[in-house]
């Protein structure tokens, strides 16, 4: 396995975003607009977890997640069905499943009756920006047509 300090280091960098004002904006925003839902969390996580991140808990995770049966493979292109199945079978039949995953738990945003602002100021910006941003019913919140109505908009 690499060196964690190595893994580390290569990490943060992606992570520093505060030299991209709007990088620092837009993840405000979905810190703001979201409550519950994973999308308030930026991808690879917050700058402090990442500083607090250590070896033991991120092979416990990767021993946890990363199993075939918590994947998607993705095949794109002019393929031949079979040729694909057979070769993802031989390239991934070898590793081994992992313990049977939990139910995904789907969060449920509350109901959005409120404004919720963000206003952020920054020096190296000479051209203001502003981005509205609203939460829309889902295809698997939304009743019947709501959700399809949204995709000729």
């Amino acid at each position: 396995p690499a060196d964690h300090g190595n893994a580390v280091g290569l990490v943060l960098p992606e992570r520093r975003i505060d030299s991209n004002p709007q990088a620092v904006l837009d993840e405000e925003v979905d810190a703001t607009l979201w409550q519950n839902q994973p999308y308030r969390i930026p991808v690879i996580g917050w700058m402090q977890e990442m500083e607090q991140l250590n070896r033991p808990d991120a092979k416990a995770f990767y021993d946890n997640y990363y199993r075939p049966n918590n994947a998607v493979l993705i095949v794109a292109g002019d393929v031949e069905p079979d040729a694909v199945k057979a070769m993802a079978e031989r390239t991934y039949g070898k590793v081994a499943r992992g313990p049977d995953l939990r139910p995904r738990i789907r969060p449920v945003e509350p109901e959005q009756n409120t404004r919720r602002t963000v206003t952020l100021t920054d020096a190296r910006v000479s051209v203001p920006s502003f981005s509205t941003q609203w939460v829309v019913p889902s295809y698997h919140t939304a009743k019947p047509g709501e959700a399809e109505a949204l995709d000729l908009l």
